[in-house]
């Protein structure tokens, strides 16, 4: 049992001394990046909820700090992401002839460019990340807060795994 217990600490430590920080996340930190800064992502599509980007903003500055392990600043991060959400869009889903949709789908789409500021790779993307609900009609009304809520948390997994993933 304790050579078993020397064994686990050994391979504890060599794992702490790589290069590389690891997570259960399944995401990998260069250990020379301490902070991502996220410009505030304004809302710039027709239409939209109010609160859509307050909401949007606080979910990616969440996700990025809890499972990043990175400070969350507002500038001049060592990782830095920017953008804008660009479509807020309510659809009709599927609905039959001479009879009214009894269920829609809430479409956001969040422009995101990313920039790799101080590892040796210096990436750089461009990319749209989009996610959606789909509701009853008489879901809506009280809880567009709760459905952009989980599209915004969504779409940061999405932005989080695209950043930090090394699958």
């Amino acid at each position: 049992m304790k050579k078993l217990f020397i064994l686990a600490y050994v391979f504890a430590l060599c794992l702490c001394s790589s290069c590389r920080i690891y997570g259960f996340s399944g995401a990998s930190v260069p250990k020379e990046v301490k902070s991502i800064s996220i410009e505030y992502i304004q809302n710039k599509a027709p239409n939209a909820w109010s609160t859509t980007d307050n909401i949007f903003n606080q979910e990616l500055r969440n996700k990025m700090a809890r499972d990043g392990g990175m400070k969350v600043i507002n500038e001049a991060g060592d990782y830095q992401l920017k953008g804008y959400i660009s479509d807020y869009r309510i659809t009709a889903q599927a609905p039959t002839p001479g009879t009214f949709s009894t269920k829609y789908r809430l479409d956001i789409i969040v422009q995101i460019e990313f920039k790799d500021m101080v590892t040796d790779k210096k990436i750089q993307w461009r990319e749209p990340f989009t996610n959606f609900e789909v509701y009853d009609n008489n879901e809506i009304s009280g809880k567009e807060d709760e459905f952009i809520r989980r599209i915004s948390t969504n779409i940061s997994n999405a932005i989080f795994n695209k950043i930090f993933s090394t699958w």
